[in-house]
């Protein structure tokens, strides 16, 4: 598979879909790689019930170390193993919109990305933004994923849908974000734990605090105001370039300080840096 250009297209952008269509197809055909060697996971069957034998069964299906314990002739009944889960989680939090280039924009493609490589490998994914929900299982339903991806919900909680996900999870739940808020992350990645998921992240660089434009600007002006993202507080700066530098230091320290406090509660955390195409974290999981 050829390099992909690292800029990131609109989501619904003919070229993205493109990009994501190539990717099915690696996916697919790494997938027929595995299945020479070994069986795929997630599939398969495992001992589940019993019943009383019947002429015409398998003797090779009689649980004989029943008999010897209960002198009844009994046959194992397989049930099938699910398709394993990978539950995909994105950062609702206002902050994700803001830097150059957003992460909120990253991490939908992303997502839309890793998606598509799980739905092609034969996993069920659920996709979670705010508390919205979507379940795909079969790599056709893309047009429903970049539907769900495009439509934003208003900002609030990071990871609320991790809650409200109900059942017990029986996969992995990737937390999809700007890492801003470590607190949030952490809690969130206990909360996935909690309910039986194996929590991992995927932490989404900016290269800049704002696009060029407003950096030129601002550049260009007596004083900035700068507004948080989170909590709607306003400061002036009348030194707009040590401020942007200020930013840029503040939100690398964070991202260092979320992914440190990830690893301690033993989640395991991918970077998507802001060279970098947003399928990396998806070729990265399938051994491309």
């Amino acid at each position: 598979m050829a390099r992909p250009d690292p800029h990131d297209p609109p989501l619904d952008a003919p070229v993205t879909r493109a990009r994501l269509e190539r990717l099915l197809l690696l996916a697919r055909r790494t997938r027929r790689e595995v299945a020479r060697g070994r069986r795929e996971p997630g599939r398969g069957v495992e001992p589940g019930a019993r019943r009383p034998y019947a002429p015409g069964d398998d003797p090779r299906s009689v649980d004989w170390p029943a008999y010897a314990r209960l002198e009844q002739l009994l046959v194992k009944v397989p049930e099938a193993v699910p398709p394993a889960r990978l539950a995909l989680v994105l950062d609702a939090s206002a902050s994700a919109d803001h830097g150059a280039p957003a992460p909120r924009r990253r991490a939908r493609l992303a997502v839309a990305a890793r998606a598509v490589a799980a739905l092609a490998r034969g996993v069920r994914v659920d996709l979670l933004w705010g508390l919205a929900h979507l379940r795909l299982d079969r790599p056709s339903e893309l047009t429903r994923a970049l539907r769900f991806l495009a439509q934003a919900p208003s900002a609030g909680p990071a990871f609320p849908g991790v809650r409200a996900l109900g059942g017990a999870g029986r996969g992995e739940l990737c937390l999809v974000g700007d890492g801003l808020d470590p607190e949030e992350l952490v809690a969130a990645a206990r909360e996935a734990r909690a309910r039986g998921w194996t929590p991992t992240a995927l932490l989404i660089e900016s290269a800049a605090e704002a696009p060029a434009a407003v950096r030129e600007a601002a550049a260009a002006a007596s004083r900035v105001q700068l507004v948080d993202a989170e909590g709607g507080a306003v400061r002036w700066t009348t030194a707009p370039l040590e401020a942007w530098s200020a930013a840029a230091e503040a939100r690398a320290a964070r991202l260092r300080e979320a992914e440190a406090r990830l690893l301690q509660a033993r989640v395991p955390v991918r970077r998507l840096a802001a060279a970098a195409a947003f399928e990396a974290p998806a070729l990265e999981w399938l051994g491309a």
